[in-house]
């Protein structure tokens, strides 16, 4: 083959690979289009100051206009935890109790690390834009500096990889080839010294424009302290089982939204019509499961007149959800809680759930009759039952 034939074949091949990494990109936008607010998980592998290394999990609501967020920060192994929480122009930052306030990054900046001081804060400033500014895909392929390298997996979804290069950074880009939701991105950057490459930001559970807590971007009402032992939580009360539940009994069920396996929302206050039993269960927890099986039994015993809910809480949602499709045989209304691998969601908050498996009884009303933490066996369960229905 000679040169000029050789020299074609090239050019072919990189028009070919442009058009795919523009397809890729369209894929992204329509994902994304529309969405005026959202809340997603990041997942990182990074090195801090000192040399060690973590990995953490930021759980993130965040709005576009007016430009709000709240991120929650967990090292994966306990040693640190942090939320930031910004109105668009401040940014308070949490750390283990301690608090501190920044300037907001600017959204509309050419550079997402400026003003950034945190591990939550840098989570927001990464991905924030993948999610909320459907016209940055658009830019991207209109810009001609962009190319399809190949596909690789992230978290068990096939994406397609897209270099995007800047003046003084190269973006690389992770696009589902199911959904096209980005679910990773990493930056070398270029500028001020030696490059950089960033940690990659792995994005998950993703969902668009959900309903949202009316204090969500509310700074806790103690913030001496880590901001799960605000005065705000409900009252616990030790149960025999040596967990903890909430004496939320005389109470309504809250508006506090779930998600079906189809990942369809529902609240929780929109379930009543008839009596209740709401099982709190995660596919790794032993008791929850014979909890379950035993509810099962129960449920076909027609002298026990509750329609079962099954909520899966304080778990990988890839988890609930297998656990859920290999279960299909019990029946329930099975949900899951949106916030579930945050340490403390708005639903656990409410109950005051710190182990599980927690049951509650709901009436048709949707007041709550009864709750409590463990499993005690089959026979223990028909008689709190038994006793609930007799009284």
């Amino acid at each position: 083959m000679g040169i000029a034939p050789l020299y074609v074949l090239l050019a072919f091949q990189l028009t070919s690979f442009q058009r795919s990494a523009e397809d890729v990109l369209r894929s992204a936008k329509n994902a994304v289009i529309g969405a005026q607010s959202a809340g997603y998980v990041v997942t990182k592998d990074y090195t801090d100051s000192s040399g060690n290394k973590h990995k953490g999990h930021t759980n993130i609501v965040i709005v576009k206009s007016p430009f709000e967020f709240r991120a929650e920060h967990r090292r994966d192994d306990g040693s640190r935890s942090e939320t930031a929480i910004s109105d668009g122009k401040t940014t308070n930052t949490i750390t283990d109790g301690k608090r501190d306030q920044n300037q907001t990054f600017g959204p509309k900046g050419p550079d997402w690390s400026m003003n950034v001081v945190g591990d939550a804060d840098s989570d927001v400033a990464a991905t924030w834009h993948l999610i909320l500014d459907a016209d940055y895909f658009q830019r991207a392929f209109e810009s001609g500096r962009i190319l399809y390298l190949w596909e690789e997996e992230v978290q068990g979804d096939p994406c397609s990889v897209i270099v995007y290069a800047r003046d003084h950074w190269t973006d690389y880009l992770w696009i589902s080839t199911k959904t096209g939701f980005p679910r990773a991105t990493q930056r070398i950057s270029m500028t001020r010294g030696p490059t950089r490459l960033s940690s990659r930001y792995e994005i998950s559970d993703i969902r668009l424009n959900p309903q949202l807590r009316t204090d969500a971007f509310l700074l806790p009402t103690d913030v001496t302290g880590p901001p799960e032992t605000t005065p705000s939580r409900p009252k616990m009360q030790q149960s025999a089982g040596g967990a903890v539940a909430s004496n939320v009994v005389g109470a309504r069920l809250p508006d506090l939204e779930l998600r079906d396996p189809q990942f369809k929302a529902s609240l929780l206050s929109d379930l009543t019509g008839k009596p209740l039993l709401i099982a709190f269960w995660a596919a790794w927890c032993g008791l929850c499961r014979e909890e379950l099986a035993a509810l099962d039994s129960v449920q076909k015993d027609s002298q026990v007149p509750f329609q079962i809910i099954a909520i899966g809480v304080q778990d990988r949602q890839a988890n609930a959800l297998d656990f859920i499709k290999g279960h299909k045989q019990y029946g329930f209304l099975y949900f899951i809680d949106p916030d579930m691998e945050r340490d403390v969601s708005p639903l656990t908050s409410f109950f005051g759930i710190v182990g599980i498996p927690v049951t509650v009884l709901a009436d048709s009303s949707g007041q709550i009759v009864n709750a409590w933490a463990g499993y005690d066996g089959e026979n223990d369960l028909r008689l709190k039952l038994t006793k609930v229905v007799h009284r």
